[in-house]
């Protein structure tokens, strides 16, 4: 028997610190998906917070 951890308490977290999906990021700055992954991988831009695989939060650092 596995324990799971619940989805909605994560994202409630996320959502505090990390209010931004990619989508809105891309938009609020006007970079492209690929741009704001090689500026992550660069080390330029710090990692996004994951609450799954596909799914990433990013923060007001993401913006600036």
């Amino acid at each position: 028997m596995t324990k799971e951890e619940p989805i909605a308490p994560r994202r409630a977290v996320a959502e505090e610190t990390h209010p931004y999906r990619m989508a809105e990021v891309m938009k609020l700055t006007g970079a492209s998906r690929e741009a704001v992954r090689f500026y992550v991988n660069a080390g330029l831009l710090p990692k996004p917070y994951r609450t799954a695989r596909n799914m990433a939060w990013y923060s007001a650092k993401h913006i600036e």
